[in-house]
C-alpha cells in the first residue's frame, strides 16, 4: 500500500490565494466614493442670478440679487463660490462700451445650514452724471461661470 497521508489532505495553493487577495481589494476600492455621470461643462454652469436690482442711494448704486440654487441641468449646486459684478456705460437706452469687472463678491456659506438667500455689492465709483448697465455673473469653485443675470439700467443724476 501506499502512504495515505499525502492523499487527499492537499492544501490549496498559495498562488491561488495571493491572486485573488489582490483582487478583491481592487474590487473593494474601486466601488469606494460617489460615481456619477460625466455632465459636459453647459450643464454644470450656475443658474443666472435671479432678481437684480440696482437701487441709487446717497452712497453710490447697490445692487443686489438672489444667489442661484441650481446647475443649468437642474441638480442641486453646493459649490458655489461667488459673484462678479460688472457696469457698462450707457449711451441713451444702449451699451455704449464694454462691461468692466467692478468686483466680486465670495460665497463663504457652502458649509452653513441656512445659506445666504440675497447678496449685495455697492457701486462707490460710478460717476455723476452717467447712466449704467449693471450686470452680476455667478461662478463655482470649478471656475464654471453662469449667464449674466437680467442687466440693469440706472441713471445718476450730478451731485448736489
Amino acid at each position: 500500500m501506499g502512504d495515505l497521508s499525502t492523499r487527499g489532505n492537499s492544501t490549496p495553493p498559495r498562488a491561488g490565494i495571493n491572486l485573488l487577495l489582490p483582487l478583491l481589494l481592487f474590487a473593494t476600492l474601486a466601488n469606494c466614493g460617489r460615481k456619477t455621470a460625466v455632465k459636459p461643462p453647459e450643464l454644470v454652469r450656475p443658474m443666472p442670478p435671479a432678481n437684480l436690482e440696482a437701487t441709487v442711494t446717497a452712497e453710490g448704486v447697490l445692487i443686489s440679487w438672489q444667489r442661484p440654487t441650481t446647475y443649468a441641468d437642474g441638480s442641486k449646486m453646493e459649490d458655489l463660490a461667488g459673484f462678479r459684478v460688472l457696469r457698462g456705460k450707457a449711451e441713451g437706452e444702449r451699451l455704449g462700451v464694454a462691461f468692466q469687472e467692478l468686483g466680486s463678491v465670495a460665497v463663504l456659506d457652502r458649509e452653513k445650514f441656512r445659506k445666504v438667500k440675497r447678496f449685495r455689492y455697492l457701486d462707490r465709483d460710478a460717476p455723476r452724471p452717467g447712466a449704467y448697465f449693471y450686470r452680476v455673473v455667478a461662478f463655482t469653485l470649478d471656475g464654471y461661470y453662469s449667464e449674466p443675470a437680467t442687466t440693469q439700467r440706472v441713471a445718476l443724476e450730478a451731485s448736489r
